[in-house]
């Protein structure tokens, strides 16, 4: 069955206003010549649908997305997936597609409790040169990860996975493109329809682009202008861009700094800087106001301890951004990290760098939250790892953290506490006692909401990324932590709400419901093989239909948001057909005729 294609217009603008000058040239000032140029499962196989769904299109209750992968000229990309969840296993599939949103490539990938997965992709897949980018089904919302990118010996960047397909504007915050840096972006039209971006600058200058469905296209800013660098262009506004994902890229032409982001629809009130660098680091950050209104923002700086700073109320025009390093913005000598409250919601990040300009990092918390658990999602093993924690509330913060291997057995744990305000920073080591040489990831779990950033480095002093700590829950969001209350049980693990610790530290599900799959579902409902449910007193049948004319509903971690599910009596065998209708069509189970659109030779009009 061939799909439909219908075709939507994005575009992207930024109105053409005044822009401070850009962060790099805020660096040249401060160091002058130093700086060196530089969706159930079985829909899967839905007779139905089988053709247009086997390629990029998830129907998986959750779905994980790696935008970009690049294995050619000197190029690697590791990639890693963390099950954040106590209670259970996960079991899903990672594709891997082409530029065009074909299959290259299928791996079962199962990870345990707390467990991660690790990959080079070049080692992973046999023919890695023709994957643009990847995607990890799964049915539970537990999946966490990220995406590396580097060049053995010159430069390295982390980026966490996308969780969250954007849903409206999406913000370019930062462009460099000029005779030192470089700006590249990747992006991905995770829908079946073309779409056709227009992409119009803070200079006024504008591009179309057009993403076939589920396309996958990479290119820098400056290709868009005949390859010419374009020193003017800043920052953009992508307007109309749901369904589309990406990340950018930014980096210097001599090999030696790259850092990046993803590329989201997230703005916050609120936005935390968790670390700024010293004895021998930079430390510089953008605050960028995409509204077509001014903003008002104030800077609240903090020393280690949490004492406040001068505080500093300050002007964003619209469109515009506070950018600069923490010397040339005037925060004081003594700030370990500040926040900034808008009257605007606002999207920002911050670069921490070394003053010789071989290394450079960052810290993407667009749009997150402060939140009471977290995952550092990689210990560097060919290096160093450095872990900062911020206590964002006015009261003191109990908080555990607990390193794991990477099938997510205990290594160690450790109680920290962490003043109103203050900031604490170790090596991923330093804050364990004993050893914890085997570990791969660590999680903190806290009574108080909390900022967490970890730093990476190589051993040769030439590669370091940063990535935010990633949320322990499926929140959705892609950084900052995030999800529900945490119930720490006595062995030190921990158990995400609903769920909440017995005795023996096993995860349970409140009185009057039992665990089916990743979910906690009525007592007295039927709990199907792939983590569906039927409601009393409808019961489950084997090909995963509930087995009644339609009083029982299902539910659970594979019903898909938006849908009207039904059942109803037939001639087939069984007795039962079980689908799900939404705005635009139903889907039937594996009873249907793709061909004839019949059901045991009986053609269901609503099946379509």
């Amino acid at each position: 069955m061939q799909a439909v294609v219908k075709t939507f217009r994005i575009e992207i603008r930024v109105k053409g206003t005044a822009i401070l000058p850009r962060l790099m040239d805020v660096l040249k000032e401060e160091y002058g010549p130093a700086l060196k140029r530089t969706m159930k499962k079985w829909i899967l196989v839905s007779l139905l649908f089988s053709a247009a769904l086997m390629g990029a299109r998830s129907v998986y209750a959750a779905a994980l997305y790696f935008p970009h992968v690049g294995t050619t000229n000197g190029w690697q990309t590791e990639i890693a997936i963390i099950n954040t969840s106590a209670p259970q296993a996960v079991t899903g599939t990672l594709r891997a597609l082409r530029n065009d949103g074909q299959l290259v490539e299928l791996k079962t990938v199962t990870l345990p409790a707390l467990g991660r997965r690790q990959m080079t992709i070049s080692e992973e897949f046999t023919n890695h040169t023709s994957i643009g980018y990847l995607v990890f089904d799964t049915n539970s919302d537990t999946v966490q990860g990220y995406t590396k990118f580097y060049q053995e010996g010159q430069y390295r960047v982390a980026i966490p996975a996308v969780k969250e397909v954007n849903t409206s504007d999406i913000y370019i915050t930062h462009i460099a493109s000029d005779t030192q840096w470089w700006t590249g972006l990747s992006l991905v039209n995770t829908t079946s329809e073309t779409k056709n971006i227009t992409i119009t600058f803070n200079t006024g200058q504008t591009q179309s682009i057009l993403l076939h469905a589920n396309q996958h296209t990479a290119f820098a800013i400056a290709s868009l202008f005949n390859d010419q660098p374009q020193p003017s262009i800043q920052s953009a506004v992508i307007a109309h861009a749901s369904g589309v994902i990406g990340l950018e890229l930014f980096a210097t032409y001599d090999g030696k700094q790259m850092e990046g982001i993803l590329l989201t629809d997230k703005t916050a009130s609120t936005l935390y800087y968790p670390h700024v660098g010293s004895n021998g680091w930079w430390t510089g950050i953008v605050a960028y106001n995409p509204s077509d209104l001014a903003s008002t923002i104030t800077v609240t700086p903090y020393d280690v301890q949490g004492d406040p700073l001068t505080i500093s109320t300050l002007p964003i025009a619209a469109k515009a951004k506070y950018i600069g390093t923490i010397a040339t913005l005037g925060l004081p000598a003594q700030t370990a990290w500040f926040r900034i409250d808008s009257t605007i919601p606002l999207s920002g990040f911050e670069l921490i760098g070394s003053n010789d300009f071989e290394q450079l990092a960052g810290y993407n918390g667009n749009g997150g939250t402060s939140a009471k658990a977290g995952v550092f999602a990689k210990i560097e093993k060919s290096g160093w790892t450095t872990i900062a924690l911020v206590n964002t509330e006015s009261s003191k913060a109990s908080t555990t953290l607990t390193a794991y291997t990477h099938d997510g057995t205990v290594v160690a744990s450790t109680v920290l506490n962490i003043g109103s305000f203050a900031k604490t920073v170790n090596s991923a080591e330093g804050f364990f006692s004993p050893s914890i040489t085997n570990a791969a990831s660590i999680t903190y779990l806290s009574d108080r909401n909390l900022v967490g950033l970890q730093l990476n480095g190589s051993a040769d002093g030439t590669m370091l990324d940063g990535l935010p700590c990633l949320g322990v829950t499926g929140d959705g969001g892609n950084g900052g932590g995030g999800g529900g209350a945490v119930d720490i049980c006595p062995d030190g693990s921990h158990c995400v709400s609903p769920f909440t610790c017995n005795s023996n530290s096993e995860c349970q599900c409140p009185a009057g419901q039992q665990l089916c799959g990743h979910s906690c579902i009525p007592a007295d409902a039927s709990c199907c093989p792939d983590g569906s449910f039927c409601a009393s007193p409808a019961t489950c049948g084997s090909d995963k239909a509930c087995t009644d004319d339609g009083s029982g509903v299902p539910s659970g971690p594979c019903v898909v948001a938006g849908m009207t599910y039904h059942m109803f009596a037939n001639d087939c065998p069984g007795g039962i057909i079980y689908g799900y209708t939404g705005p635009n069509y139903t889907i039937c189970n594996n009873y249907a005729n793709s061909a004839t659109l019949s059901l045991c030779g009986k053609v269901i009009d609503i099946c379509h």
